[in-house]
């Protein structure tokens, strides 16, 4: 389910991809919903879920690994943290 959500908001370009493009866009108020991936590193869960936790904004957990999300997203690199932009 959630990822037809994150293939929805890439077709329109509202997909911000990467964790320090994630977190920009989260700490400027750019983004309505965070994503990450079940292999996403503990450390990075934690900030995200602080600044998550700041600005209001949902942060899922996604249950695919970052491989299987990109597979998902057809992308040639793998894909960890994703932001819904505004």
């Amino acid at each position: 389910m959630a990822v037809d959500v994150l293939i929805k908001a890439d077709k329109e370009r509202k997909l911000i991809k990467g964790f320090k493009e994630s977190l920009k866009a989260l700490k400027s108020g750019k983004t309505t919903e965070l994503f990450v991936t079940k292999s996403c590193s503990d450390m990075m869960k934690r900030e995200l879920k602080e600044s998550a936790d700041l600005a209001k904004i949902k942060l899922t957990e996604l249950d695919v690994t970052s491989e299987q999300l990109s597979a998902q997203l057809k992308k040639p690199f793998t894909i960890t943290v994703l932001a819904i932009s505004k």
